[in-house]
């Protein structure tokens, strides 16, 4: 409910925490019929520097890294002016925005948040007709994150270490209980 329906009929996220340090952000957006463009903003410290399709935010000693896999060719920038609202204690935007506007896009971060000069990972993109992830190399083995590129929000996530492969899906799923809450001292209150 962000967005005017005319503007914009359809985002979806995900993301997923890959321990100790990253944070993978997959959207994907679908104008409405009054939509031009798409961008994807970021807020971030004042060190913000741009290469290519990397950047990177320094604060001290403390970084965050990131790789934006799609879309393809993508261009990111940081405006001189910043938007109102979003220009606190110094902050700058990161925008990162397809090479040709469309009315439907993706876009899939990758980010490292650490010390030091620390480098992100290598990795690569994966991408088909169902699905748009990525390949992290990873000091115990990789990781390979698939995301639904249609229909329901979803996905999977594999990791392989020491000769053994697990899978874990990623799927919509709203957990309307309280049963988390059962050591509460309320929970007999709210579930009657």
């Amino acid at each position: 409910n962000a967005w005017p329906v005319d503007k914009v009929s359809r985002i979806d996220r995900q993301l997923v925490f890959v321990k100790p340090d990253l944070v993978v952000v997959y959207d994907r957006v679908t104008l409405g019929p009054a939509g031009r463009e798409t961008k994807w903003i970021a807020a971030t410290g004042a060190g913000l520097t741009i290469d290519g399709d990397r950047f990177r935010v320094q604060s001290g000693s403390e970084f965050l890294a990131g790789r934006v896999l799609l879309p393809e060719r993508p261009m990111l920038s940081a405006p001189e002016t910043p938007v109102v609202g979003y220009n606190w204690k110094g902050q700058q935007q990161l925008w990162v925005a397809p090479a040709q506007p469309a009315g439907s896009v993706e876009y899939l971060v990758v980010m490292r948040a650490g010390g030091g000069d620390t480098p992100l990972p290598e990795m690569s993109l994966l991408h088909d007709d169902e699905n748009a992830g990525v390949r992290i190399a990873r000091p115990g083995g990789p990781v390979a994150l698939r995301f639904n590129r249609r229909g329901p929000v979803g996905g999977m996530a594999t990791t392989s270490a020491a000769g053994k492969s697990r899978r874990y899906d990623l799927r919509e799923a709203i957990v309307d209980s309280y049963r988390n809450w059962d050591a509460d001292p309320r929970y007999q209150q709210w579930v009657s």
